[in-house]
């Protein structure tokens, strides 16, 4: 602890400069059938899910910082990290995953995850990390138009992209279809911006 009654970041696990942000947030964790024991699987799953989908993508999740924010995270990825990692091959394996993990388990005990990701410049002190970005990232996290695209689709998984990052993502620099994205526009609190929603596509009906 500081003199000061604060935590002490090490400079060297918070990586600084201009990085991705990743924001990461459990759906309805206050739901009020969600008691304690609930919450610690609800959270131990989401990290682990994480972990496997970062490491499945190529990103270096060991290097990355990883700040608790009780019913999600935010996550900092080293400086020069591929936003095709993060945009292209992370939400498809994160899919995968949750729905294995959820396979068989009560609605109470279904993990559900917004996710939202912006570039910017990130700062450190000795309280932590700090900087535009963790804004723009909690207001999309936040957002009431991405809630309701989640709830319209029954996703386990959504990934919504500030419109600066997706922009600075373009080809040939990003190699994939930007069909997988559809703009969404959103006004959360004081922030008004455009992004770009990610939802799984929904799986053909048997017939």
């Amino acid at each position: 602890m500081s003199s000061r009654g604060g935590p002490i970041a090490r400079p060297e696990a918070a990586p600084s400069g201009r990085t991705i942000v990743l924001g990461a947030d459990i759906t309805s964790f206050a739901d009020v059938r969600r008691d304690d024991g609930v919450h610690s699987y609800l959270r131990r799953t989401m990290y682990g899910t994480l972990e496997r989908a970062a490491g499945a993508s190529r990103l270096p999740w060991p290097r990355c910082r990883r700040d608790d924010r009780g019913d999600g995270a935010m996550i900092v990825l080293p400086p020069g990290t591929r936003a095709a990692g993060v945009l292209d091959a992370l939400p498809p394996r994160l899919h995968a995953l949750l729905r294995h993990a959820n396979h068989g388990t009560s609605d109470v005990q279904r993990l559900r995850l917004r996710l939202a990701a912006d570039v910017g410049a990130v700062n450190l002190d000795e309280y932590g990390t700090f900087g535009r970005p963790f804004i723009q990232v909690a207001r999309m996290l936040d957002a009431p138009p991405f809630k309701a695209a989640m709830a319209a689709a029954d996703a386990d998984v959504g990934l919504l992209v500030s419109d600066h990052l997706f922009r600075s993502a373009a080809p040939p620099a990003w190699p994939i279809s930007r069909d997988a994205y559809r703009p969404l526009r959103f006004t959360c609190k004081e922030t008004r911006a455009d992004a770009h929603l990610w939802l799984p596509r929904a799986r053909p009906v048997a017939r």
